[in-house]
């Protein structure tokens, strides 16, 4: 995949936008919309965005300091991505609003760990924080900085493959916290 740099980050911030603004809709919900669970093996509302919290602790650091170290460098006009990354980010991808179930790295489970509404505001301003980074990326070389993954240290996909899987995972994690509403049917008034 070839894309104009600058397009890629306009995408990437509007799309950060919409999740900002649906993370915001949670914050008016009751909390037993946002602490519903189907069974004790799914996650809440609350545990899909402390999910995305977690992801942001590992990856804001690491991109923060790609950034600082990539200022000096002119960027490519064009973002391409790398066979590694493009398959993280399609594997992430909720496909016509569906989501593949996959199961969670430990660390970044929150199942069974205490969540409350104050991980809906970490989340917004970890989204502020990534759209400053973004901001940053429209002048740098997109291919040039590789990011360990949350995975293992060992396996690092590009700065740009980086920026797009977070977006899509956070689509994909926001999703699942909308499908929890829609299983129990919660009304206005609860």
């Amino acid at each position: 995949m070839k894309i104009n740099t600058i397009e890629l980050i306009a995408d990437l911030e509007d799309r950060t936008h919409k999740a900002t603004a649906l993370v915001q809709v949670f914050q008016k919900l009751a909390d037993s919309q946002l602490c519903y669970k189907e069974n004790p093996n799914t996650w809440s509302v609350l545990e899909c965005v402390a999910h995305l919290n977690r992801y942001y602790a590992f990856y804001l650091p690491l991109l923060q300091k790609a950034i600082q170290k990539e200022v000096v460098k002119k960027g490519s006009s064009s973002f391409c991505s790398g066979w590694l990354g493009q398959f993280f980010v399609k594997l992430m991808e909720p496909k016509e609003g569906k989501i593949k179930r996959m199961k969670a790295i430990a660390a970044m489970n929150p199942n069974g760990t205490p969540v409350d509404t104050v991980v809906l505001q970490k989340f917004i301003a970890n989204q502020e924080a990534f759209l400053q980074l973004l901001e940053a990326c429209r002048t740098l070389d997109l291919t040039a900085v590789q990011i360990p993954t949350v995975m293992s240290r060992w396996i690092t996909i590009s700065l740009g493959d980086t920026l797009r899987f977070m977006v899509v995972h956070h689509e994909r994690h926001l999703l699942q916290a909308q499908n929890c509403l829609k299983i129990k049917n919660f009304s206005a008034q609860e």
